[in-house]
C-alpha cells in the first residue's frame, strides 16, 4: 500500500464542516507536519496563529464588514459561510525581517509557505479532518498583521474541520495534460 499516495490521492477542499469539534491536539499534531516543511535556506520562515473561538469571530466581523464595504462577490460571503462552519481557523504568516535584512528576496520563501500548508493540508487529511487553503482574507492583511502577528506577513488562512456534506475532489487534469513536450 502507498500511504503517502494515498493521503495526496484523498487530500482535497471541504467547504462544508459539521459541528464536531477538531481537538487542540490534533491542530498541534498538524502544525508540527507544516514545521517540517523544506524551506529556502532552511529559514523556515511559518508562522501560525491557533484563533481562539473570539479571536476567530473578531477576524469573521472585521473580514465581513470589508466584503460588505467593497461590495465584494458572493464567493466572498461563501467564505465567510465556511469560516464561521469551521472548527479551527489558523492564520498562516511569514516571518520575512530576517531574509529581508539579510538582502535577501522573499520570493522563494513563498514557495516554502507553500509546502508548509501543504504539509498541514496532508497530514489533516491523514488524521481524517477536513481542511481549506483560504487566500480571500488577504483583503484584510494589514488588519490580521496588527492584531494577531505585529511585524509578520500575512500569507494565508487555513480552517479544519469534519466534512458535513460529503463531496467528491474536484476533478484534476491528467499526467497527459500538464507535461510539456
Amino acid at each position: 500500500m502507498d500511504n503517502c499516495k494515498d493521503i495526496i490521492e484523498k487530500r482535497k477542499s471541504v467547504r462544508s464542516f459539521n459541528d464536531k469539534e477538531v481537538s487542540n491536539e490534533d491542530i498541534l499534531k498538524i502544525l508540527d507536519s507544516a514545521r517540517l516543511a523544506p524551506s529556502a535556506k532552511n529559514r523556515q520562515p511559518w508562522r501560525f496563529r491557533i484563533l481562539s473561538e473570539y479571536e476567530k469571530e473578531k477576524f469573521i466581523s472585521i473580514f465581513e464588514e470589508r466584503l460588505k464595504k467593497e461590495n465584494s462577490e458572493e464567493t466572498g460571503f461563501a467564505t465567510i459561510r465556511i469560516l464561521k462552519e469551521s472548527s479551527k481557523v489558523v492564520l498562516v504568516f511569514m516571518d520575512y525581517k530576517e531574509i529581508t535584512n539579510l538582502g535577501l528576496s522573499i520570493e522563494p520563501y513563498y514557495f516554502s509557505m507553500g509546502a508548509a500548508i501543504q504539509n498541514a493540508l496532508l497530514r489533516a487529511t491523514e488524521l481524517g479532518i477536513g481542511s481549506l487553503w483560504i487566500y480571500d482574507a488577504i483583503a484584510i492583511r494589514e488588519e490580521l498583521e496588527e492584531m494577531f502577528a505585529e511585524g509578520k506577513m500575512f500569507i494565508s488562512t487555513l480552517c479544519f474541520g469534519y466534512e458535513d456534506k460529503v463531496l467528491p475532489r474536484a476533478k484534476k487534469k491528467s499526467l497527459e495534460e500538464i507535461i510539456l513536450k
